[in-house]
């Protein structure tokens, strides 16, 4: 077992030794008015912003944005509308090889076929109106409503989604 633990540790050196330090890049400064949450990179190299936030380097961003690799906001993502609610927010994001994302949270989108703490945006930040993400359980600070809260979203190497939070049920099972 000791040389198992010797072996280990001699490769993780090796793979450090080998890592290129990067400088640091002052030009990237993005800036929300509020709590980031989650961050995931996409395969094009943007990047995904979660969070309590409403702005976004300045401008209107409700939750959620993608940043080109500059850390400018990507202006071809608009993400879906979550009606200027307070007390929303997006907790974890999933970035799909598809270019499509995996967002989880509180939020609640009325006027479209309900979907609750769970969405699949397409590449653009549309929703996906082919996935329902109905969660019921104990709310965030426990206000007494039904809608859950989601802390993590993550995708198997098969493609099923694991989910965790404060949830009772999903899609009503």
């Amino acid at each position: 077992m000791r040389s198992l633990r010797s072996l280990v540790f001699v490769a993780l050196l090796t793979a450090l030794s080998c890592a290129r330090a990067q400088p640091l890049d002052a030009a990237f400064t993005p800036s929300a008015n509020a709590d980031v949450f989650a961050l995931a990179a996409q395969p094009d190299g943007k990047i995904l912003v979660a969070g309590l936030f409403a702005n976004f380097n300045g401008g209107p961003r409700e939750y959620l944005v993608r940043l080109n690799e500059d850390g400018s906001v990507d202006p071809s993502f608009t993400g879906p509308d979550f009606g200027g609610t307070g007390g929303w927010w997006v907790r974890s994001l999933a970035a799909l090889p598809d270019g499509r994302v995996l967002a989880a949270g509180v939020f609640f989108f009325s006027g479209t076929s309900q979907r609750a703490s769970l969405c699949r945006l397409n590449a653009n930040g549309s929703l996906d109106p082919t996935f329902d993400g109905i969660v019921q359980g104990a709310s965030a600070a426990f206000t007494g409503t039904s809608l859950g809260e989601l802390r993590k979203v993550g995708v198997l190497p098969d493609g099923k989604i694991l989910v965790c939070g404060t949830l009772i049920t999903y899609n009503q099972a």
